[in-house]
């Protein structure tokens, strides 16, 4: 797909695959960039319903500027010193999401992750009258011991997927910016220099994820899919894609979620065989759900001693659990096999007052991380 440069296969994947790319950065000079002008590619178009505050800030923050290029070193720096970097906080505050209000919310609020900030810096560039898009890559990654040549091979995770707006200056092309504090390079070039370099020799922007002072760039990358991109090849702003960072922590909800949803099977499974009349599925789920609680259930109890504790300590109903105990004598002790007896419904309102017994802590504990399921029983 030479638009986008992904290589599509229907017989292989990435793994173990090897691959090298070869680039050339564009590295003028601070006067070249200055003398230079934010067009030379389309403008996007602003929604109507633009919140004023966006425009209102870009006209704050850029007042004492002269040129386009310190106009968007001021936004830069503005945001990397006046804002925090944070996964947590646009859920907490309740503006996780795209879209102009969003951003809104996210400049009133200050604190976000890479999706606001870029957001947020190309929407202020956009009233401002820059040509910029969104571009969405990964972070330069750690140095390995392993060499390619004299180069140093860097591995980078997915965990380092980070998004940065860039903005076309006439006569030099897309130059990315980085105003996402404490992570990537913020923007920045040599002054006092005769010309600029094509990006290849030692003096060329090297992007890395601590901050620097030092004259380098912001990680570049081409754009994404074209279903992401406008008529002109520039991302278009109001639609924010935080789709990585959302997929993280959906990974994450699902892994913690995991012991809960394996215990919710196992109890379904229990129940449907109580509902047939298994007294022995009715009774390991009653015993499953006492160590999940935190509650006593000593393997040596009969049926009946331990019956007549939790009616007891725990103030269980006898009448529910007597359908329970006498099943399992039955089928414990009995030559014949007991009569099919519904003993779902009993059972669920043993539960129900177990679970009424104790705290709430140890309810959600029980729910979320059943000791039960980490249990070796004989």
């Amino acid at each position: 797909m030479p638009e986008n440069r992904t290589v599509l296969s229907r017989t292989e994947d990435a793994a173990g695959s090897d691959y090298t790319v070869k680039v050339a950065t564009a590295a003028p000079t601070l006067e070249q960039i200055r003398a230079s002008t934010a067009s030379g590619a389309p403008t996007p178009e602003l929604p109507d319903d633009l919140p004023p505050i966006i425009a209102q800030l870009a006209s704050e923050v850029t007042a004492g500027a002269d040129t386009d290029y310190d106009r968007l070193i001021a936004l830069q720096d503005w945001f990397r010193t006046e804002f925090s970097y944070s996964l947590e906080a646009p859920v907490e505050e309740g503006f996780d999401g795209t879209g102009a209000e969003a951003v809104a919310t996210f400049l009133d609020k200050r604190t976000g992750y890479c999706i606001h900030f870029a957001g947020a810096f190309a929407l202020m560039t956009s009233t401002l009258g820059m040509p910029v898009r969104i571009v969405v890559g990964y972070l330069p990654g750690t140095a390995t011991d392993e060499k390619r040549g004299d180069d140093t091979v860097y591995s980078v995770t997915s965990d380092q997927l980070h998004s940065w707006p860039e903005v076309h200056f006439a006569g030099i092309g897309w130059v990315p910016f980085e105003p996402t504090a404490t992570l990537g390079v913020p923007t920045a070039f040599a002054a006092e220099s005769s010309e600029g370099g094509n990006g290849d020799g030692p003096d060329a922007p090297q992007p890395t994820i601590a901050p620097s002072e030092s004259s380098s760039t912001a990680p570049t990358s081409s754009a994404g899919p074209d279903d992401d991109l406008g008529a002109d090849g520039a991302a278009p702003l109001q639609r924010l894609n935080p789709t990585p960072v959302m997929l993280t922590v959906l990974g994450i909800l699902v892994l913690l979620a995991l012991p809960m949803l394996v215990r919710e099977v196992r109890r379904t499974v229990r129940m449907g065989r109580a509902r047939s009349g298994d007294a022995m599925a009715a009774w390991q789920e009653l015993s499953d759900a006492l160590v999940d609680l935190g509650l006593a259930a000593p393997e040596v109890q009969t049926a009946r001693v331990r019956a007549d504790a939790l009616a007891m300590t725990r103030g269980v109903d006898p009448a529910a659990l007597s359908p329970l105990v006498r099943a399992v004598e039955h089928t414990s002790y009995a030559e014949t096999a007991p009569d099919a007896e519904n003993l779902a419904n009993p059972l669920r309102i043993v539960l129900a007052q177990l679970a009424a017994s104790v705290d709430p802590r140890q309810r959600v504990l029980a729910r979320m991380l059943p000791a039960s399921l980490f249990l070796r029983r004989r």
